[in-house]
C-alpha cells in the first residue's frame, strides 16, 4: 500500500532491486573496472584481485543472507552487514597476500563467469531456464577454471584477466541498454518461478 497507514514489509531482495534501480552506478563501476582488468590486468593483478576479493566476499554474504530470509529484523540486518564487511576485507587481504591463491581464485571466478555466460547462451537459444543447469554450469566451470589456473599459471593469468575484464565491461553496458538480466536477477527470477527473458 502506498498510503502511510499501509504496513510495510522489508526484504533484502530489495538489495537486488537497488542494484537494478541504480543501473548507472553498477554499470559505470563494471565498465571502469572491466576496462582496467581487461587491458592492465597483469600489471595491477594483486590490487585488482584484492578489490575483487573484497567485493565477492561482501556480496556472497549479503546475497545468500537475503536469499534465506535472514534480514527479517533491524538487528540482524546490521549484524549481517558487519559480517559481510569483515568477510569482504578478510577475503581481500588473503587474496592480496597470497599470489598463488590469488591466481587460483582468479581461475575460479573466470570459470564461474564463463559458466554464467554459457548458461545465458543456452537460455537465449532454447529458452530453457532450469535452476539446476545454472548452478551446475557455474560450479563445473569454476572448478575447471581453478584447475587450469594452477596448471598454466601466468599464461592463464593473461587469458583470465582479459576474459573477466571483457565480461565485466560487457555486463556494464547491459545496465545501460537493458534486455539482459544479471546472474543475480536470473537466479532470483528462477527461484520466484518467473520466466527469464532475454531481449535483443
Amino acid at each position: 500500500m502506498e498510503h502511510e497507514a499501509g504496513c510495510s514489509t522489508y526484504s533484502m531482495h530489495g538489495f537486488v532491486n537497488w542494484l537494478k534501480n541504480n543501473a548507472w552506478l553498477s554499470g559505470t563501476i563494471l565498465i571502469g573496472f572491466g576496462l582496467v582488468m581487461c587491458l592492465l590486468g597483469q600489471w595491477f593483478f594483486r590490487i585488482i584481485m584484492g578489490l575483487l576479493g573484497c567485493l565477492v566476499g561482501f556480496l556472497v554474504i549479503m546475497y545468500f543472507s537475503s536469499l534465506f530470509g535472514w534480514f527479517h529484523a533491524t538487528w540482524s540486518t546490521v549484524v549481517l552487514t558487519i559480517v559481510a564487511i569483515i568477510a569482504g576485507l578478510g577475503a581481500g587481504w588473503l587474496i592480496f597476500s597470497a599470489v598463488p591463491f590469488c591466481i587460483g581464485l582468479l581461475g575460479i571466478v573466470a570459470g564461474f563467469f564463463g559458466g554464467a555466460a554459457l548458461y545465458s547462451l543456452i537460455l537465449g537459444m532454447t529458452g530453457y531456464d532450469a535452476l539446476w543447469m545454472l548452478i551446475t554450469l557455474c560450479v563445473l566451470c569454476a572448478i575447471a577454471g581453478g584447475f587450469l589456473s594452477f596448471y598454466f599459471k601466468m599464461g592463464f593469468l593473461n587469458l583470465a584477466t582479459s576474459m573477466i575484464g571483457a565480461y565485466m565491461f560487457m555486463r556494464g553496458t547491459t545496465f545501460y541498454f537493458g534486455h539482459y538480466p544479471s546472474e543475480m536477477e536470473m537466479f532470483q527470477m528462477i527461484v520466484d518461478g518467473e520466466e527469464v527473458k532475454l531481449g535483443w
